[in-house]
């Protein structure tokens, strides 16, 4: 768990170049204190292994199963965040791809920090990364660990709009997701 708290450490100072303004970005941003960032001669890349991350896609679709974004949408996310965070030794890979059958969650979608928490208790998998793709969000995307010590989340999930899939977004909000344990005592 130290090993994969300081690849993520690593992920800030890569991170940093990812641009998403914060209207798109429904992550608490917090006042809480944030690591300083790390510089390259601290890390030597070549004794780290690559850490294979999983991915659990889940497409919002309306109750008939109409509507939801292209299941191909998988494979770009993990081909973009493992380009992204290939530099903190971290490759992504989806290890299922579901539907989530909701006419409210399809439109006009989850309206508060409340229903993103019941968006994600739905077919959560366990020791992966549950992302929700909904053609209609109020933000662009979010990302969060459980517990976030800013928000009012009480689910771990990422949420991302259908047309940010390709975008900075993804990597933004995962980002968010996965540098929470840098700012406790897990």
């Amino acid at each position: 768990m130290n090993r994969f708290c300081f690849i993520l450490a690593f992920i800030i100072s890569i991170a940093a170049d990812v641009v998403a303004q914060d209207s798109l970005c429904g992550t608490h941003s917090g006042s809480g204190s944030y690591p300083q960032k790390l510089s390259e001669s601290r890390i030597d890349l070549d004794a780290v292994e690559m850490v294979d991350i999983a991915l659990a896609i889940h497409i919002v679709t309306d109750s008939n199963g109409e509507g939801g974004i292209n299941p191909s949408a998988g494979s770009t996310i993990a081909s973009q965040l493992t380009s992204w965070f290939s530099g903190a030794m971290m490759r992504f890979f989806v290890l299922t791809i579901d539907s989530v059958r909701n006419d409210h969650f399809y439109s006009p979608g989850p309206q508060n920090e409340s229903e993103d928490d019941d968006l994600s208790e739905i077919n959560v998998v366990a020791n992966a990364i549950n992302m929700y793709l909904l053609p209609n969000y109020r933000h662009g995307g979010t990302g969060t660990f459980a517990s976030h010590e800013t928000g009012n989340r009480t689910t771990q999930s990422v949420i991302i709009k259908n047309a940010n899939v390709g975008s900075t977004t993804v990597p933004h909000e995962v980002g968010h997701y996965l540098t929470y344990c840098t700012h406790s005592t897990m």
